[in-house]
């Protein structure tokens, strides 16, 4: 999949649905609120192509070879970090998102660095960005509604991300998986076949096999 194609989604997706046609003479494109979004989308979508680009190069084979033989440190990078919060309450959302930032929870494979690439993990942080974004919308200068449209639209690419990168997330152990089971399933029949060449040399029939007497 190439590099930029989440980014390229999510740009078509605010393209297509940030400024329609019945506000778009009433925005301000110099308006302080306008860069602030801007600059969260940027934001945002440097973040989900970091993840995207880390989970394609995690199943890349030879990092896959290697890290299917500590399969630990593969699920600590792909398993959701849990936490001890009920998950309606605020703490559960500040713990989480520690959890998906800690640098102690890095992983190394190949030299390479990995932390946590679950799509919760992405969810959280795409979430922490959101809020600092809310804020400072909140106390730039501009029309309410206009900011609050704005708002919306941001959350709701925020959400296809996360959607579309789950996508990813899933067909990529998933392939891993069948890749892993076509490989032992071609050493099976690579013995099988060693096996069958050593027993061809045996002969199929038996000599005088229905007698019931010693030959």
């Amino acid at each position: 999949m190439p590099i930029k194609i989440l980014g390229l989604i999510i740009f078509a997706f605010i393209s297509w649905n940030l400024i329609p046609n019945s506000i778009s003479s009433a925005l301000d494109r110099h308006s302080p609120y306008i860069k602030i979004t801007a600059e969260n989308i940027a934001k945002n979508n440097q973040l989900t192509n970091k993840f995207q680009n880390k989970l394609a190069l995690l199943h890349e084979e030879d990092f896959v070879l290697e890290a299917s033989e500590d399969l630990k440190k593969y699920h600590d990078i792909l398993k959701p970090p849990t936490s001890a919060y009920n998950i309606t309450s605020d703490s559960y959302e500040v713990s989480l998102y520690e959890k998906c930032t800690d640098e102690n929870a890095i992983k190394v494979i190949k030299g390479v660095p990995f932390q946590n690439l679950s799509s919760i993990c992405l969810h959280q942080r795409l979430h922490k960005n959101f809020m600092d974004y809310t804020r400072a919308l909140a106390q730039s200068l501009g029309d309410p509604s206009h900011k609050e449209f704005l708002r919306a639209k941001v959350s709701e690419a925020n959400r296809v991300s996360v959607d579309f990168y789950t996508e990813n997330y899933s067909a990529y152990i998933l392939h891993s998986q069948y890749d892993q089971i076509k490989k032992e399933l071609e050493t099976m029949n690579s013995k099988l076949y060693d096996v069958f060449m050593e027993v061809k040399h045996y002969p199929n029939k038996l000599p005088n096999a229905t007698t019931t007497s010693c030959t």
